[in-house]
């Protein structure tokens, strides 16, 4: 269905090539995963399929159609769900269905089946009378799943999917990726997410720096360490071999600080615990009188307690009245 063959792409004014001499196919009925880090060359692999990169050296073709040749036949053959969730905003949920569908060529049919049965699939069926400039992360990232799939294309073509989507919408993506490939259809995404590539692809081909570095068949590898070949691929051997279960670094004891790991290996470096102070606050109020063991058996304050202060005792009766003229100064007159 989808065959690149010898393909490069260099931009201009960069001496180094973002893709160099990719080869690879996606026959029906297979979901082929672009696994790579970051500016590994995914997108620019991807968006010269769909036709949006213009390139000279080497040849895609989709079902049979040259991409360069044959743009609009090869054209309508794809679907294309992008990253960034590029929508016509002023339009509600239901015109960008038709629209889509009319570009595409998409039979009344096929656009009241996105626009219902698979609408509903997704839970995105209430909002598509609603304009799409109000709709969420997640449901733009929807509606655009809706888009590409409203004319039923042969090869449908996702980059990074699983961006903007809640657990539920992920899980039933990555099903109907799988039903979709299996009606003899043709799928190809690129993801950082292992787990999903390990759940629904049936071949991955690892990129880095713009070049094939290995094409792996899970068919055929049944036990197949993804997350290990990864870290290989990009250099960290060290962090691959610690994808065996690990011991916690730290264990906790019952009421105490956590103790620092037995001195066993460990991937990553722990900080030592930071120094304990005691916190001081400074007092709000003054402290106030303590009452004595003994005064407090002889029974509740009667009002007449004397009060500790200055070189002899004074009453509390006498106190209060103090307090009247605690903030008179000597010669003042008060009116």
């Amino acid at each position: 269905m989808l065959v690149l063959k010898k393909f490069s792409k260099q931009y201009a004014k960069n001496p180094n090539y973002s893709a160099k001499d990719v080869s690879f196919t996606v026959s029906a009925g297979e979901v082929v995963g672009l696994v790579g880090s970051n500016g590994a060359g995914k997108s620019t692999i991807i968006k010269s399929i769909i036709g949006v990169l213009p390139f000279r050296e080497g040849t895609i073709t989709v079902g049979g159609y040259d991409i360069n040749r044959q743009p609009e036949k090869a054209k309508r053959l794809i679907g294309y769900v992008p990253d960034d969730h590029t929508v016509y905003e002023k339009l509600t949920g239901r015109e960008y269905i038709n629209y889509m569908g009319s570009l595409y060529g998409a039979t009344e049919q096929q656009k009241k089946y996105a626009a219902g049965e698979l609408a509903e699939h997704f839970g995105i069926r209430y909002a598509l009378d609603t304009q799409i400039a109000s709709y969420s992360h997640g449901m733009r990232q929807k509606i655009c799943i809706l888009g590409a799939l409203v004319h039923r294309p042969r090869l449908w073509i996702l980059d990074e999917p699983m961006v903007g989507l809640d657990h539920q919408t992920m899980m039933l993506l990555c099903n109907y990726i799988r039903e979709y490939a299996d009606d003899k259809h043709a799928v190809l995404f690129s993801s950082h997410n292992l787990d999903v590539v390990r759940k629904v692809c049936d071949k991955v081909v690892f990129i880095r720096k713009g070049r094939i570095a290995d094409i792996v068949d899970l068919r055929v590898e049944k036990n197949f360490s993804l997350d290990k070949y990864y870290m290989e691929l990009n250099g960290m051997q060290e962090e691959a071999g610690q994808f065996a279960p690990q011991p916690a670094p730290y264990a906790l004891p019952q009421g105490g600080y956590p103790a620092p790991w037995n001195g066993a290996a460990y991937p990553f470096a722990m900080p030592s615990p930071p120094p304990v102070y005691p916190v001081m606050y400074p007092p709000m109020y003054p402290s106030a009188p303590t009452q004595s063991a003994a005064s407090a058996e002889e029974g509740p304050s009667t009002g007449d307690e004397t009060v500790s202060g200055g070189d002899k005792p004074v009453s509390a009766t006498d106190a209060k009245k103090g307090k009247k003229h605690a903030g008179k100064k000597e010669g003042t007159r008060h009116v």
